[in-house]
């Protein structure tokens, strides 16, 4: 949440996956090789080590070097352990996770992709293994880590970038912070506020933007054939990845209204011929019947999926002209959450986010 950054963790664009390798099954016994989870002096533990680092809280007197995470480490133990020894999802995922730590937004196709075709490919004899009883909560929990972390890290990754001598950086965490200051009335509080966030925007270079936009979008294209896959594997036991794509859903709506748009290419039309110049059937031709796709705002809803598509135009509408309010923000979420069931919606509400509480609060108050 640091508006300047004295290093730049942009650049370090070193997604060195092979993901053939790692697709690639053993060459003994049935493939997926041995979980080496429970074994002595395991290699989990030497990945968790170099995973593990120190809150950056105050410490008093009693100063000492914080524990920083070694994610280059991370990233290459889990891929020798997967293209040599066991095919286990718990080190993927661990490898996914680390490669957004190092990467950012960079990492999210490569990692999500490699991650549906891992379990596409060893789903039925993969680590963690499905119990006799066909229990699939400890691979479903082992992808939800995905859910909770990605955003978590994200959340802090620089998405502006202005200045030369000390440049400005400013994360997503930095803009929704602001925004939920300015919607309290106090603004004067935040250590940002909305102009100075827009205004490094405004000044970030339109490359920079248009490489984190395609970043997201292949991220958001990724992570669709992974849900797709998860929904089809364990049907009611599919962990949700909402949270992420939520936050995804975000940025890139943000990223429609900075960015300039792309000129509209003009439809070509064939010159009509000499012989048809002035006949009445084709001056006069009707263009075709709207379809309820093409049917405006105005007219009665179809269906219920003419009505979320009607709620969506609405939210990138005000996401262009309005992307310092909450409104459309609160309606990505609703429409999020009109793809959910019940129970999941309640599950969201409740995991205690403090960011959910903060705008739970601001939307009941009566002032």
């Amino acid at each position: 949440m640091t508006k300047v950054e004295t290093k730049d963790r942009r650049p370090h664009r070193r997604t060195e996956l092979t993901p053939d390798a790692i697709l690639a099954p053993l060459t003994d016994g049935d493939g997926a090789g041995r979980n080496l989870s429970q074994i002595d002096n395991s290699p989990f533990d030497l990945i968790q080590e170099a995973r593990r680092q120190d809150d950056d809280l105050p410490q008093g007197v009693w100063q000492s070097q914080r524990k920083q995470a070694d994610w280059d480490q991370v990233v290459s133990l889990c891929q020798d352990i997967l293209v040599t020894k066991s095919k286990d999802l718990r080190l993927l995922v661990w490898l996914v996770e680390a490669l957004v730590q190092r990467d950012g937004f960079a990492a999210l196709s490569p990692g999500f992709s490699l991650l549906e075709q891992f379990c596409r490919a060893f789903w039925h004899n993969m680590h963690p293994m499905v119990d006799e009883d066909g229990d699939l909560s400890a691979r479903a929990n082992t992808i939800a880590l995905l859910n909770s972390h990605i955003p978590r890290i994200l959340h802090a990754w620089p998405i502006t970038q202005s200045g030369y001598a000390e440049p400005v950086r400013y994360n997503w965490g930095d803009y929704e912070t602001a925004r939920l200051y300015q919607a309290r009335g106090a603004a004067g509080s935040a250590t940002i506020t909305t102009d100075a966030f827009q205004a490094s925007a405004a000044a970030t270079p339109v490359a920079l933007l248009q490489e984190l936009d395609r970043d997201i979008k292949a991220g958001l294209v990724a992570l669709d054939g992974l849900d797709r896959f998860l929904d089809d594997a364990c049907g009611r036991e599919a962990p949700s990845l909402m949270a992420l794509k939520s936050m995804l859903g975000d940025i890139d709506g943000w990223l429609r209204a900075v960015l300039p748009e792309a000129p509209a290419e003009e439809e070509e039309t064939e010159p009509m011929s000499a012989a048809h110049v002035g006949d009445p059937d084709v001056m006069t031709s009707p263009a075709p019947a709207a379809t309820p796709r093409d049917s405006t705002a105005g007219g009665p809803i179809a269906n219920r999926d003419d009505a979320y598509r009607r709620l969506a135009e609405v939210a990138d509408y005000l996401m262009r002209v309005e992307p310092h309010s909450p409104a459309p923000y609160v309606l990505r979420r609703v429409l999020a959450w009109g793809r959910m069931p019940l129970h999941e919606v309640l599950l969201e509400m409740a995991s205690g986010r403090n960011d959910l509480s903060a705008v739970l609060e601001l939307i009941s108050s009566r002032e």
